[in-house]
């Protein structure tokens, strides 16, 4: 048998900032599997715990961050980066995309690292990464994907 892994693709929400309907997603995905851990894409250099982290930690699962650190290689755009619209449209730009490609595969390699030990987690990042995440790591593991419907579609 393969090992499992649920993802969930979501905005990145702190302990104090998930919206109740993301938590009950969160506790959801984690009854309905019953995971041995739980895997992130956050940082530990955040001064504020995550959302999910505070979720498992409730549910007795141990958590791990598997994002990348806060430095120049791994930089990209942020709000300086967005088209300012007069109707609001809150455009940003995504990328650049050679950093995004080198952030998700040192995300692989950490989440194969991280589950070495585990049979099944809950793997919660980035909704803009859940496609491209669900490919790079279908070889390793049994995937279902999944994405709460008012922030993606």
């Amino acid at each position: 048998m393969s090992k499992r892994l649920d993802v969930f693709g979501t905005r990145h929400y702190t302990d104090k900032s998930l919206p109740p309907e993301i938590r009950a997603a969160m506790e959801l995905i984690l009854d309905k599997h019953s995971p041995t851990i739980g895997l992130e894409e956050w940082s530990v250099t955040r001064p504020v715990p995550s959302g999910f982290k505070t979720v498992c930690e409730a549910k007795g699962i141990p958590w791990t961050d598997i994002g990348t650190p806060p430095t120049k290689e791994f930089t990209t755009h942020d709000v300086t980066w967005a088209l300012d619209y007069l109707d609001g449209a809150d455009i940003r730009q995504y990328g650049p995309l050679d950093i995004q490609e080198k952030r998700e595969h040192l995300m692989q390699a950490k989440i194969i690292d991280a589950m070495s030990s585990h049979e099944s987690a809950v793997l919660v990042i980035g909704v803009a990464h859940l496609h491209s995440m669900c490919m790079k790591l279908k070889g390793d593991f049994e995937i279902q994907a999944w994405a709460f419907a008012p922030e993606f579609f």
